[in-house]
């Protein structure tokens, strides 16, 4: 599952019949409770019988993956850059919103690339992805390439902008 996004991971999840798990269980299958401290934390029997059953309850029910080294984090971008998308998605945006046409060469000069070919490189080797966040429209020979986000591409944005916003007002 290492390259794969989170709603594919979810869906092999389902198949193979596995789940998450809450903060609770996560924390009983991360570390083994020391059994014989219960009784001092605890002065009640009733909860030293749940606390035990919640525990055996998780052990038997729920596997551990113990090799997380070989887990990639679903929540991290797809590319190996993640901070090259998210600035080609705003630079392209911005130029949007500024009513400028959106070229090879206004995007690098919002990046402050000396290079526009960098540009249709980045565009090149993400293409597969970028077509569901960049509609890429190609004119004639000798004119520029004109590019606009899909909705997707502006939705994406968009919560960027809210995140960034709200973590700053923190």
């Amino acid at each position: 599952m290492f390259d794969l996004p989170c709603s594919k991971i979810v869906q092999i999840l389902k198949q193979e019949g596995c789940g998450y798990v809450c903060a609770n269980c996560h924390m009983v299958l991360q570390y083994e409770i020391p059994f014989y401290l219960l009784d001092k934390i605890y002065e009640e029997n009733d909860i030293i019988k749940e606390v035990i059953d919640d525990y055996n309850y998780a052990v038997q029910n729920f596997t551990p993956i113990n090799n997380i080294n070989s887990i990639k984090n679903p929540l991290l971008t797809i590319y190996q850059s993640n901070d090259t998308f998210e600035r080609y998605l705003t630079a392209i945006y911005e130029i949007q919103n500024s009513r400028e046409e959106v070229t090879t060469r206004s995007i690098a000069n919002v990046l402050n690339l000396k290079e526009t070919h960098s540009v249709r490189d980045f565009f090149k080797r993400h293409e597969k992805i970028i077509n569901d966040y960049v509609s890429i429209e190609d004119v004639l020979i000798g004119k520029p390439n004109k590019y606009s986000l899909t909705n997707k591409g502006l939705e994406v944005v968009k919560l960027m902008y809210h995140f960034r916003d709200y973590y700053k007002s923190l």
